[in-house]
């Protein structure tokens, strides 16, 4: 079914799927012949044609619709309706249709929308008639980005935890834990908050509506403190702030961080709100510290590593559209301690020392299609400088266990424009608890004169 994409100066875009041709149709209202368009975006062409719509298209349109004899199209008439006669007079508008190929997907879509939107963004201000030369510098920008991440969408549905809220019913009466699978007609309660994102790394809106009270508190307790405690460092110097406000870590080795002022130094009140604070509890006053080459070890004990992962997929799993559930009935078996395993999958730790924003962020790869050497679900959690990418464990539609460097080949291929070079491949099967130490190296530049 052809593929169809109304842009517009002022409304923005519309998606339309629809084996009813637009462009023909629209072709016979116009004063002028529509222009058409040869794009390659990479690799896939793409037939583009701009229609300028004046007040007589708009009339002729009207026209159209107000004759029932016509045996107007159902797509026609809500076309009219909900996009051209809302548009305001006299506005000088530009409609694009797309006539998408079958070998596009559905994200590949959204991608087309940016070019065009660029590219009327670009004829708007420029003053200029040469609507090729817009899309030409738009296609200049986009298709390196294109061009490396085509793999991605042509293989994936992507889904970002940014701007959502609550997922799931919202009728407390009709809701059916994701995890245990019960209602409150099984006798539980859907009374708490279920933050997808732990409350932790500063998420207040983005809830999952069901989970219930026994499994948040499940979670809770023995699963998603792993996580934390793995980030604490960091959620002292993103700012990050908990239940109770500013955070105070007390760390294994007798040193607390912080990011509100915890030992009273005067500070002005411009710079309190981005300063961190270090106190040993078994510090003497006489203890001298060589402030030119301070090493401050942050030490954190029994981590488990296969926790890290269990609360990363159980984000997932919160997230995740509900026609795709049944495929992890085994993978919530193990995120619940009903099955054990050593033998997880590889994953992705990608570091990036420039980050571009402290809010953490959940994302779902979905596979769109039957390539078993990728497998169905990744879900990646990022946080200040870190992001893991993590393969959903024991899916339904998995033939491969991704658990050898060689399994992962392609996956690692298909993200690599995502992970660039600062990644390394992860293991986190482990059950046993070990210790983190991170160290804070400080050095003391004077200022200068």
């Amino acid at each position: 079914m052809p593929e169809f994409i109304f842009i517009s100066q002022a409304e923005g875009s519309i998606h339309i799927n629809s084996d009813f041709n637009f462009s023909i149709f629209l072709s016979e209202f116009c004063d002028d012949t529509p222009i058409s368009y040869g794009v390659k975006l990479a690799g896939i062409s793409w037939g583009i044609d701009i229609f300028k719509i004046n007040k007589n298209f708009k009339n002729k349109f009207q026209e159209y619709i107000s004759n029932s004899s016509n045996g107007i199209s159902p797509y026609a008439k809500k076309f009219y309706y909900e996009s051209i006669r809302p548009l305001a007079e006299p506005e000088y508008v530009i409609i694009a249709f797309i006539k998408a190929h079958d070998q596009i997907p559905k994200n590949y879509i959204s991608l087309v929308k940016d070019l065009l939107s660029l590219s009327l963004k670009e004829y708007n201000s420029s003053k200029t008639n040469d609507f090729r030369k817009c899309l030409e510098n738009a296609l200049r920008k986009l298709d390196p980005l294109l061009s490396s991440s085509v793999d991605i969408y042509l293989n994936y549905d992507l889904y970002d935890s940014y701007g959502q809220g609550k997922i799931g019913e919202s009728d407390r009466n009709k809701r059916k834990c994701r995890f245990c699978g019960k209602t409150i007609e099984d006798g539980v309660k859907f009374s708490n908050k279920a933050h997808i994102i732990p409350e932790a790394f500063g998420n207040k809106k983005f809830i999952c509506n069901e989970e219930c009270d026994n499994c948040n508190h499940f979670f809770g307790e023995n699963i998603e403190t792993h996580l934390i405690k793995y980030f604490d460092f960091f959620r002292v110097f993103s700012q990050t702030k908990g239940k109770e406000g500013p955070l105070k870590i007390h760390f294994d080795n007798n040193n607390i961080l912080s990011n509100r002022n915890i030992v009273n130094i005067p500070t002005d009140e411009s710079s309190s709100n981005n300063m961190i604070y270090i106190v040993n509890k078994t510090a003497s006053k006489t203890d001298s510290i060589d402030i030119n080459n301070l090493s401050i070890p942050f030490k954190i004990k029994n981590i488990v590593e296969q926790n890290i992962y269990k609360s990363i997929i159980k984000m997932g799993i919160n997230f995740l559209p509900p026609q795709y559930l049944s495929y992890f009935s085994e993978t919530i078996k193990w995120l619940l301690g009903q099955k054990q395993s050593t033998e997880l999958p590889l994953g992705f730790r990608r570091n990036n020392f420039s980050p571009s924003s402290p809010e953490p962020s959940l994302g779902l790869f979905i596979r769109s299609n039957d390539n078993f050497n990728l497998p169905f679900l990744i879900v990646s959690f990022h946080f200040y400088f870190t992001t893991f990418f993590l393969i959903a464990p024991f899916c339904s539609q998995d033939r491969r266990t991704f658990i050898t460097p060689q399994e992962i080949e392609d996956t690692k291929n298909i993200l690599k424009p995502i992970l660039d070079d600062n990644y390394d491949i992860i293991s986190l099967n482990s059950l046993n608890p070990i210790e983190y130490i991170i160290n804070l190296n400080l050095k003391h530049t004077p200022k200068k004169q």
